[in-house]
Formats: C-alpha cells, structure tokens, sequence
C-alpha cells in the first residue's frame, strides 16, 4: 500500500533563483529607521532598480 500522507510537512522548495540568503550588515540607527519605516518590499524593490555604479 503506497498511501501518501495527509500533511507532507513543511514549505515545498523554492527555486535557487528565488531562495533567500542570510547575511548581515551595518547601518547607521537613521538608516535602520528607513528600512523599519518603508519595510522589506520596499527595501528590495530598491535594491532590484539598483544600477551598478559607473567605473
């Protein structure tokens, strides 16, 4: 008997393209204040509009 369980458990897995990483940075307390005001979407839509600087 082959009987799939009722809860797999856990998220499926996402994508490599889509997994996010865990890293740490500093900030000024300004800075952190920003990013708690607009919040994460925010942050990364910035982040995503970003050109690389110019040499």
């Amino acid at each position: 008997m082959d009987e799939k369980p009722k809860h797999p458990g856990g998220r499926p897995p996402k994508p490599e393209s889509e997994r996010l990483v865990l890293r740490s940075i500093r900030l000024t307390p300004a800075q952190w204040e920003k990013i708690d005001l607009y919040g994460r979407d925010w942050l990364r839509a910035l982040i995503d509009r970003a050109k690389p600087p110019k040499p």
